[in-house]
This record gives C-alpha cells, structure tokens and sequence, in this order.
C-alpha cells in the first residue's frame, strides 16, 4: 500500500539546473541549495539548513544508486510498532513533503524492520534489510527475526528474500571484496532467555545465505560483542573485527569460515555508542572514552594504533560521516548517553592532515540515540533522527552544509561549482577512465578528484563509508580528466560511490554515481 506519492514536476528543471548526469541509474540527486545566508563564519564552520519535517524517525538510512535516500525505523507517528514504513526522500524535489514517497512496509514485505542490519548488494544496487523485531516485549528487549528483505530503488517495492539460519537484533552486514555481504552479532531475546548470533553468515545473489559455522565466536561478534560489531573488508583480503573491549579478529568468509584472532594494537577505551569511520584505505578513525580519538592502522601484518586530536566533549549516540574531501564530521550525540544533558549541537570536524578537531555550525536539534547522518551527493550531510527512546522523537532532519561550499570571501553565498558533464557509469579496478568537465579552463583548474563509498547508517555505524583520494591527469588538449581507480577489491569493495571534483579553491562538483565491479 502506498500512502503518499511524490510529484515529479519538477525533476527535470532541478537535475538541469545542476547538470546532474549520469550513473548506472537515473541519478536523482540535484543540490539542496540552503534558502538563506550561510553567514560570514559559513566558509569556516559550514552551515545548517532549517529544519525539515521526515515521515518517519530515520533511524536507518541508505544512499540508493540514484541518489535518493531510504530511511525507515518506526511508523508514522515515531512509535516502533510492528506496522513500521519506510520512505525515499527525492532531494531534486526539495525538501517539503512532495519530494518524500512513504510507503507501508507490510506489503509486500510484512516485517518489521526496526533495528536491522542494511547495506547495499553491490551486484544489483537493491538494499539488503536483515533481520529486525518480530515484537518488543519491553523498552530494551526486543523479539528478533530471521527474516532478509531487498528494496529496490527501481520499482520502490520492499520483497522478502529466504531468511538468515539466525534471528537477530541489532546486527552488522560488511561487504565483502567478493561481493557478497557477511551479516555478524546481533543478539535472539527470548521470554526467559538471551541467545547470542556467534555465527556469521554470508549473503550471495542467487545463493541465498551460507552460514560461516566452523567460525564461531563469543567474542568477536557474540555474548561480549553482539551489538552491531565493527567490521570492514580488510586490505589483506580478510574481514577485520574490532571489539569494543579492545581485542581484534580476522574473518576468512570462505568456505565455512575461519576466524584468528589479531595481535593486539592497544587501541583501548572503545563504547559501542561512540562512532568510527574508515577514512582511507586500512585507517579507521575511532572516537574513544574521555574526549580521546585514536586512528587504527590495519594495513600491515598487526594492527597499529596511533593518539589522533581530543574532542571537545563526548559524543555518545553522534554520527561520524566521511566529507567529500577526506575530512571526518561528527554531529550530534552528548556527553551522556541518550540526555540532553550535555547534548552536542554543533558540529566537530577531524582534519586526517593534522589530527585535529574543530567545532562548526549549530544544529537546531539533538540528534542521540536513533539519529543517523549520511554524505549526499552534493556534498551536503542529512543529519536526521533521534528517539523511539530518547527525550526527543525527531521526526525531521536538517542539512548540514560544509564550509567547502561556500565562498572564502566571508559573504555567506554558496561558491561556483565545477561541472562534471560526461565520464563512465561503471568502473574496474586499477584503471584510467575519461571525465569530461565543462571547459578547458575547468579541466585545467582541477585539483583533486575524490572518491567515497555510498553509505549505510544507523545506531551511529556507517558500515559502509571509504574514503579515496584519485590519481588524475589532464591530456592539456581538452576539457577532458583522466581519473585511476583504486588498486583492487580488497581496499575498494565492489558497489556504488560518489565521484567528486575538485577546483583550485577546494570546491566540489555534485558527486556522480558510479558503480566498481568486476
């Protein structure tokens, strides 16, 4: 059942107004161009956008191969009852409630999808949902499901897929260099007892599921590590686990699985409420227990760990999010969990260059428990959510504009952007590809060419987000880029990202989509 339609008058205007082109799919995602004055300090801290009513508290949210995004995680009054819906939000069309298609998540799918695990299938660009809640039976304790669900972007329609051999509440899914996805942890509530998901397994188009069961663990995603463990295809071709007690595993997805167990790198006061992100290839930034950050190195035989910059307060519950140009911001979260007590408002920044943060904009909101955060494709973050519990049910979400988009000359208006009017939808690994820009001159004035993983957040883990900085070159005869892929699945797994460009004042183009596969 549908309960609200978007209108589309206006899509072809705003994709023009932008020179949106391309992507294996219609891409759907024009600039939200802020309606006021970013301010003199916008070049500096960035800027937030006034609030937006969401149908939903957007407790999950994804990036769709066209740009849109899909959240869902309560009804339609933020309450996570069983009969949940999920929406896509159209950014082409604004931000009012014409550019938002809600649609009930019963049918076709009947489950309900309160904190499951979601990411996208690198082969087909539908969103894998697995697992979810069959039925709270307290404010903390939640029955949990096998049950696998697909949301295709193409026809908007949620289908069911045969169920994991495991019910799970709260569990991750990483993508693997192979393209599959390995779902780990997650904990099965019962009346009288807790049962933990120690064994992982592994999702393949046309496959269904495999179950790891020669690679289980209490440690690394069971009884002391269930709640959405962190997990990332590793360069080494292995599946890296980091625990929140401090110790590290490496998962072999193959066959029935093989799990050893990493030497220790000292990377020590982790919370499971506290977020991360891997921010170039082997190096995850980690938010850490007073006001500390740390960057742990996976990249050669052992784990390294390394001190990184102090926030200036802690941010339990906030969201971590790659930027367009390799810079990590974290919004929202407060000094105790799920309290406005302490509750963080304005944006902290981490520069990879320098190990430092800074403080930016203010939001309008509170954004803890259940808020989610994730990079648009023009460069912008949705920043939404909030509640279902909490002190506040947000059912809105605001648009963080980061200080790249502005003009350096103090005046508040959103700097010219370069033009990306031409380049290839798909793309292997370790080659060269042509990137037509708008002009010689624009060719010319190219300085960086980035690359980000499109991302998958919720519970303030973005599974799914990287981060790369492209080699380039310009022929010098034309307006043409042209841009090398990462070096192999390993460090750039197999799905969609956003390309952007770069010009000599540090201004990006609206990302185009593309797709990395074989």
């Amino acid at each position: 059942m549908q309960i609200k339609k978007q209108s589309r008058t206006v899509l072809a205007a705003a994709l023009a107004a932008v020179g949106v082109l391309g992507g294996g799919a219609e891409v759907r995602a024009a600039t939200v161009a802020p309606p006021f004055n970013g301010g003199p300090d916008a070049y500096r801290k960035g800027a937030f956008g006034p609030l937006m009513d969401w149908p939903l508290i957007p407790i999950h949210v994804v990036l769709q191969p066209d740009g849109r995004v899909l959240s869902f995680g309560t009804d339609l009054n933020g309450t996570h009852q069983p009969e949940l819906a999920y929406d896509v939000w159209e950014p082409a069309l604004g931000t009012g409630s014409a550019a938002h298609l809600t649609l009930d998540s019963k049918t076709p799918a009947a489950t309900n999808i309160f904190c499951a695990a979601q990411a996208l299938v690198p082969a087909t660009g539908q969103t894998m949902v697995a697992a979810g809640t069959v039925r709270m039976v307290a404010a903390t304790q939640g029955m949990p499901s096998a049950d696998t669900n697909l949301f295709d972007y193409r026809s908007n329609q949620m289908v069911k897929e045969p169920p994991m051999v495991l019910k799970r509440w709260y569990p991750s899914l990483a993508t693997l260099a192979g393209g599959g996805l390995v779902v780990m942890g997650g904990k099965m509530d019962t009346a009288d007892t807790t049962i933990y998901g120690e064994i992982p397994e592994v999702y393949e188009v046309g496959k269904g599921w495999r179950s790891l069961s020669t690679a289980a663990s209490a440690e690394a995603y069971g009884a002391r590590n269930w709640y959405y463990p962190r997990a990332w295809q590793a360069p080494n071709g292995k599946v890296f686990i980091q625990t929140n007690f401090g110790a590290a595993y490496y998962l072999d997805p193959t066959g029935t699985g093989t799990l050893t167990k990493a030497p220790k790198s000292g990377l020590v006061d982790l919370a499971s409420t506290l977020p991360n992100a891997m921010f170039a290839p082997g190096k995850i930034l980690f938010l850490q227990e007073k006001q500390a950050s740390a960057v742990l190195d996976i990249n050669g035989p052992a784990p390294v760990v390394a001190p990184s910059g102090k926030l200036s307060q802690m941010r339990y519950h906030g969201n971590a999010t790659l930027l367009a140009d390799g810079q990590v911001v974290v919004t929202g979260g407060s000094s105790v969990p799920n309290s406005l007590g302490g509750a963080a408002y304005a944006v902290e920044t981490w520069n990879p260059a320098t190990g430092r943060w800074t403080l930016g904009a203010a939001a309008a909101k509170a954004r803890l428990y259940h808020s989610t955060a994730l990079l648009l494709p023009d460069a912008t973050v949705l920043v939404g959510g909030g509640g279902a519990p909490g002190p506040l049910r947000n059912m809105d979400a605001e648009i963080y504009y980061p200080p790249y988009l502005f003009a350096a000359d103090g005046s508040g208006q959103l700097a010219r952007r370069p033009l990306v009017l031409g380049g290839p939808s798909t793309m292997a690994w370790n080659r060269g590809y042509p990137l037509r820009m708008e002009s010689f001159k624009a060719a010319r004035g190219v300085k960086r060419v980035t690359l980000v993983r499109a991302g998958a957040d919720t519970h303030n883990w973005n599974n799914e987000q990287r981060f790369f900085d492209l080699e380039f070159r310009w022929s010098g005869t034309d307006e043409k880029l042209r841009v090398f892929t990462p070096a192999h699945a390993n460090i750039a797994p197999p799905g969609y990202y956003l390309l952007f460009v770069f010009n000599q004042l540090g201004v990006p183009s609206v990302g185009r989509v593309v797709k990395i596969a074989p």
